[in-house]
């Protein structure tokens, strides 16, 4: 109906625009065409009519095929994006599933690309690994071989030098040894010089203790004759015996610093030669003390009252 509408209002305005056309608002006659427009009604004749209902069927067919060309295209359009969305998701499936399946036979190339890459490479890295252990190992053997050689060298060296110095310090030592042997050996002459001096004057001591007693038994003949002179001569033997306790006293003293020097001498040989056997040597006697000597008047008119050694 609406469409009806639409062609009825477009025939009459196509028919007014081309068969009334208005001139200031007044009307006007067509005789030409067997037509007669007044102001309130429309005179036509048989054939006009025919002529414009010929016309406005033309028309209205011609609206119409318009009309039904607009909406089978809109259907055909609607039916078209419909199939082309169908068609396009069944391509896009399509694609897709070939997409997947060719993206599943490139990632199988690749893997298996990437596994045969793989094993190539780990075995020529391998290979090259190899090899660089087998020159560093060799590199490293032949090195550290010379390195120990070095050091071995400057170990024999080094031991060298310390045989060497520990030589040369033995040598300094058995020559400063063989230098205090020698100061001792000195020395020990020394002493026996000094103990034959000893021994001599011990001989020159008993000699004059000899003569002494020779004396004595003179002294002991004559004291028969001065028994009386004995008697006065007591203050005198007093004297005499008191200088003879000095002189005792000096003997002792004189027998300690023997005794002392004896065995600072057995000492010395004993640090020189701890190993050998001390040498037998006469001891030097001791000086025996002579017998005082009895005073007798010549003695006492002398002033002399004994002589002891």
């Amino acid at each position: 109906f609406l469409i009806m509408c639409i062609l009825v209002l477009c025939s009459s305005y196509i028919c007014s625009c081309y068969f009334y056309p208005t001139n200031g608002g007044h009307s006007f006659r067509v005789d030409n065409v067997g037509l007669q427009v007044g102001k309130t009604k429309v005179f036509l004749r048989h054939k006009t009519f025919e002529y414009l209902e010929y016309l406005r069927g033309r028309i209205i067919v011609n609206h119409v095929n318009k009309i039904n060309a607009l909406l089978r295209g809109r259907i055909a359009r609607k039916q078209y994006k419909k199939r082309m969305t169908a068609v396009m998701s069944a391509q896009t499936y399509a694609r897709r599933f070939i997409a997947v399946l060719k993206a599943k036979s490139i990632l199988r190339r690749n893997a298996a690309a990437t596994k045969i890459q793989k094993t190539w490479r780990g075995g020529r890295d391998l290979a090259r690994y190899k090899l660089i252990k087998l020159l560093v190992a060799w590199t490293q053997a032949h090195f550290r071989g010379w390195e120990g050689r070095e050091q071995f060298r400057q170990l024999q060296e080094d031991q060298k030098k310390r045989k060497e110095e520990q030589k040369q310090i033995l040598q300094e030592k058995q020559r400063k040894l063989e230098e205090e042997q020698r100061k001792l050996q000195e020395k020990q002459k020394k002493l026996e010089e000094e103990q034959k001096k000893m021994e001599e004057e011990q001989k020159k001591v008993e000699e004059e203790q000899r003569k002494l007693e020779e004396e004595k038994k003179q002294m002991e003949e004559e004291q028969r004759k001065a028994e009386e002179e004995q008697r006065k001569m007591e203050e005198e033997q007093r004297k005499a015996g008191e200088e003879r306790r000095k002189m005792e006293e000096e003997q002792r003293k004189a027998e300690e610093e023997q005794r002392k020097a004896e065995e600072e001498q057995n000492k010395n040989v004993q640090k020189t030669q701890p190993q050998d056997p001390p040498a037998n040597k006469k001891s030097a006697p001791k000086p025996t003390p002579a017998p005082p000597q009895v005073p007798t008047a010549d003695t006492a008119k002398a002033g002399c009252s004994c002589i002891i050694s």
